[in-house]
C-alpha cells in the first residue's frame, strides 16, 4: 500500500518522506534544484564566471532538444545578464545588456545602414564559447542580429513588452 501511494505521489510530482515505520530513512528525496534553485554544478559555474554578480533566479528549460538552465544575474556595476548553462556546468551562452554607445563600430555602422533613422531601444551582447559574439538590437517591435564584424545575421519580430527594460 505504501509503495502504491508513494509511486502515485511521485508520478504527480508530490515528494514524500516516510519515516518511523520504514526504519527512519527517507524513501524519496527531492533534488535541490526542483524547488526553484539551480543544480550545484550550474550555480558553481555561474559563481566562478561571475563572482561579483548576484544570482536572481534560475529556470530550467528545453532548448533545441537539450536541458538548459537560464540564470539571471544582477551585476555589481548595476547591469544585468542572463547565462545559459548545461546541467554539467558548461556555460553555453551569456547575454549582457549594453549601452548603444558600446556597440562596436562595424555593428553600429551596419545597423545604421540597414535601418536608417531608427533608434535602438535595447542592445544585448550575446557571447557563445567558440562562436564569438553577436549583437541583438531591439527597435520598433523588431530585433536584428549582427555579428561582431557587422554582418547581418537575421531579423525577428520582437517579443511582446520588449523595450529598454530588463527581460524578466
Amino acid at each position: 500500500m505504501i509503495r502504491k501511494v508513494l509511486a502515485l505521489g511521485l508520478h504527480f510530482g508530490i515528494p514524500f518522506v516516510i519515516l518511523g515505520a520504514c526504519g527512519g530513512k527517507p524513501t524519496a528525496q527531492v533534488p535541490a534544484h526542483s524547488a526553484g534553485g539551480c543544480p550545484p554544478a550550474v550555480a558553481a559555474a555561474v559563481t566562478k564566471a561571475f563572482p561579483d554578480a548576484t544570482q536572481r533566479g534560475c529556470e530550467g528549460e528545453h532548448e533545441d532538444g537539450m536541458e538548459i538552465y537560464e540564470v539571471k544575474l544582477a551585476k555589481a556595476d548595476g547591469g544585468t545578464a542572463e547565462v545559459e548553462v548545461s546541467p554539467d556546468g558548461t556555460i553555453v551562452q551569456v547575454e549582457k545588456v549594453i549601452a548603444t554607445a558600446m556597440l562596436p563600430e562595424p555593428v553600429a555602422t551596419a545597423f545604421a545602414a540597414k535601418y536608417p533613422g531608427v533608434t535602438a531601444t535595447r542592445v544585448e551582447r550575446v557571447t557563445r564559447p567558440a562562436k564569438g559574439a553577436s549583437f541583438e538590437i531591439k527597435f520598433a517591435g523588431k530585433e536584428a542580429t549582427f555579428s561582431e564584424t557587422g554582418a547581418f545575421v537575421e531579423e525577428e519580430a520582437g517579443e511582446a513588452g520588449d523595450g529598454d527594460g530588463d527581460k524578466d
